[in-house]
């Protein structure tokens, strides 16, 4: 009896993952991209099968700060892979131009328009941004409440997401370097520098040298969230690696592992809304 299973489609430099499942009702091959997040479950019970080529390609299937889709491919069952495959690729201009428009629809929906008004995120509560006009060159941006005032003289969207970058990276450096000086009482090798970076696909980061890097957008999420950042990269100061080890570190020094990562993988896409 065929078996569903996974496979990574290339087309132009891009890979798209796909899952492909044999179907007795279908006479033909579908073909549709979902969400990924549906099918978890499936993912984890089907133990990520290998390919018709023996290659287990989704080693990295899932991204962790963002919603993944996956091609999902019913077809006959009297069908083998290999004519699948080859339908799948006939599809790949479909399938690059599909996931091109959700990609504009995310990156529109995690960067709204930014004026007065607009609701941002700030260490887990939400600020109103409030803009004032100024006619001073230099920009300011205070704090009150639940409002965040930003004195600007450009309204031009790129110089307001680089004035209120500038103010979360700011806060970063106070917060953090205050927060891993108290979470590094515990850990034995002591950190050469901590640095505030902007990176696209991590939320933190140790080097061998000891330098701790925290990406800025960070200071959107609980304060929870931070601490536990924090924690994992002063365990890899210890343990160079994801072992159990590394983890008996973590846990010994953070209560909120578990919670902290669900709410990453649910929230994470979340925190790059400027």
């Amino acid at each position: 009896m065929s078996k569903k299973f996974f496979l990574y489609l290339e087309y132009k430099n891009q890979k798209y993952p796909c899952e492909l499942i044999p179907k007795k009702r279908n006479r033909n091959i579908r073909i549709r991209i979902a969400k990924t997040s549906e099918y978890s479950a499936e993912f984890k019970q089907a133990g990520f099968p290998f390919d018709p080529e023996g290659n287990n390609q989704l080693d990295l299937f899932l991204p962790l700060a963002s919603p993944a889709y996956i091609v999902k491919v019913s077809y006959p069952p009297g069908l083998s892979r290999w004519q699948v495959k080859a339908s799948l690729t006939e599809s790949a201009a479909w399938i690059a131009a599909h996931f091109k428009k959700i990609s504009k629809e995310q990156k529109q929906q995690a960067n709204p328009i930014l004026k007065t008004g607009t609701r941002i995120m700030f260490q887990g509560r939400k600020l109103t941004l409030v803009f004032l006009p100024t006619t001073r060159r230099k920009q300011k941006v205070k704090l009150a409440g639940t409002r965040l005032l930003c004195a600007m003289f450009s309204t031009q969207q790129q110089k307001l997401k680089k004035v209120l970058e500038q103010w979360y990276r700011e806060q970063a450096a106070r917060y953090i370097e205050n927060r891993t000086t108290f979470l590094a009482a515990g850990i034995t090798r002591k950190p050469y520098r901590i640095r505030i970076a902007g990176q696209k696909t991590q939320w933190g980061s140790c080097s061998a040298a000891g330098v701790l890097s925290f990406n800025w957008k960070l200071m959107m999420a609980p304060k929870y969230i931070l601490d536990y950042i924090i924690v994992h990269e002063l365990a890899h100061l210890e343990e160079m690696n994801h072992s159990q080890r590394f983890w008996q570190v973590v846990r010994a020094h953070s209560r909120t592992v578990d919670r902290a990562k669900q709410w990453l993988k649910k929230h994470g896409a979340c925190l790059d809304s400027i």
